[in-house]
């Protein structure tokens, strides 16, 4: 279960394993959850790899730039994330927390 105390602690750059909340992971209630930081993003889609179809709208969690997007459905672990920033560009990003951590 995500805690306040995480989303804190990755806005302020102080968490000891952002892979851990970052990424695709388990959420309770069986949903599953995709987690970004973004700062200076305005909205995030989270889109399936292989055909671009939309799989959801991120919501903004933390007014630094936290986003979160929960399916009562099994996620793609191959998906993308169409940010639209506050300058009003659109990119769309490999999450680099879907990729497994290689420093452990």
């Amino acid at each position: 279960m995500l805690q306040t105390v995480d989303v804190e602690k990755i806005c302020a750059g102080r968490h000891e394993d952002p892979f851990s909340i970052l990424g695709l992971h388990a959420a309770d209630a069986g949903c599953t959850a995709v987690r970004a930081f973004l700062p200076d993003a305005h909205s995030v889609d989270v889109v399936a790899f292989d055909s671009d179809r939309l799989l959801g709208t991120m919501a903004c969690l933390h007014v630094d730039g936290f986003f979160e997007f929960r399916s009562s459905k099994e996620l793609p672990k191959a998906y993308r994330l169409d940010v639209r920033w506050s300058n009003g560009t659109t990119t769309r990003l490999d999450d680099p927390y879907r990729f497994p951590n290689a420093l452990q």
